[in-house]
């Protein structure tokens, strides 16, 4: 029923219950709703709920992890006041992320994750980036992150050496301390790091949360969603 499904989108599993909590600031698992609103569940403040921009794009899997089948975006109802505040408060952020990745349509970066305003000025970006070299294809992630070190656009960006070969589900984390240290994470083994020193101050009250695509509709990202976890505090590989 429609009521029994809108309550599959605000309860959390078992294993959800028991994930770290301290400075979780936004988090959705990304269950079933017929409004099509991805519902904040991380208890912190106002929720920052999603809404996705075309309905017709996107479907509910077997495992109720909401599938992206075509260009569309999943786009906060208002702007994300309560992640920049948080973010800046503690000059810290992880960004940490379930999700299974399938072949997109284009070559260039895909947006899985992005907070800003536009492409040019943003507070963090995770890009998905395939290649197609004589029939081999690579899949590998990048993330931009602003700081007062950096362009608006968040550059330099940073980037695992090594590519992944194969689409499957992936855990993909990045986390930056508050002393600059920076580092990613693909399925629990490190394969970036860099340093991104100063503060978050630049970062504008404006800014959106927005997953799969940006505001000009150019880099669509296909695949399945099933977590997404936001916090201001730096994770270790044993949280």
């Amino acid at each position: 029923s429609p009521l029994s499904n809108k309550n599959v989108a605000s309860t959390l599993s078992v294993a959800e219950t028991k994930r770290v909590k301290d400075g979780l600031i936004a988090y959705y698992n990304f269950g079933y709703d017929p409004d099509y609103i991805i519902h904040d569940l991380s208890e912190f403040g106002d929720p920052l709920n999603l809404k996705i921009q075309k309905p017709s794009a996107v479907n509910w899997n077997e495992n109720n992890r909401l599938e992206v089948l075509s260009n569309t975006s999943l786009v906060s109802t208002s702007p994300a006041e309560k992640i920049t505040a948080a973010i800046c408060k503690t000059g810290e952020l992880s960004l940490e992320c379930w999700i299974r990745p399938a072949e997109p349509n284009i070559f260039s970066p895909c947006r899985v994750v992005s907070m800003g305003i536009n492409d040019s000025e943003i507070g963090f970006v995770l890009d998905q980036n395939f290649t197609n070299v004589n029939d081999e294809k690579f899949l590998n992630y990048s993330i931009r992150v602003q700081t007062e070190s950096t362009t608006k656009s968040g550059y330099p960006e940073i980037s695992p050496v090594q590519d992944i070969a194969f689409l499957n589900l992936q855990h993909v984390v990045y986390v930056r301390d508050s002393l600059g240290e920076e580092c990613m994470y693909i399925n629990g083994a490190k394969t970036a790091n860099g340093f991104r020193p100063n503060s978050f101050d630049t970062w504008s009250k404006s800014f959106y949360l927005k997953l799969g695509n940006e505001n000009d509709m150019s880099h669509p990202w296909r695949g399945t969603f099933y977590t997404l976890a936001i916090y201001n505090k730096s994770l270790t590989p044993l949280q």
